[in-house]
């Protein structure tokens, strides 16, 4: 069963839930540090990451 709180994230390229998506935006945003959010470290290039975050259709919402 497919959670309501799950999202597909282009930067993950998987189903990641919305906490995780949340958490990334405020790295994006710089509200807090990218060591707070651990799956950040497997994304070789954050500047690209934070440009597909920003089209994303769940950044807008």
């Amino acid at each position: 069963m497919k959670n309501e709180g799950n999202r597909e994230c282009p930067i993950f390229g998987k189903s990641i839930d919305d906490g995780l998506c949340y958490d990334c935006k405020m790295v994006f945003g710089r509200y807090i540090k990218k060591e707070a959010v651990s799956e950040l470290a497997g994304v070789p290039n954050l500047e690209i990451a934070k440009e597909v975050c920003d089209k994303c259709q769940y950044s807008q919402s």
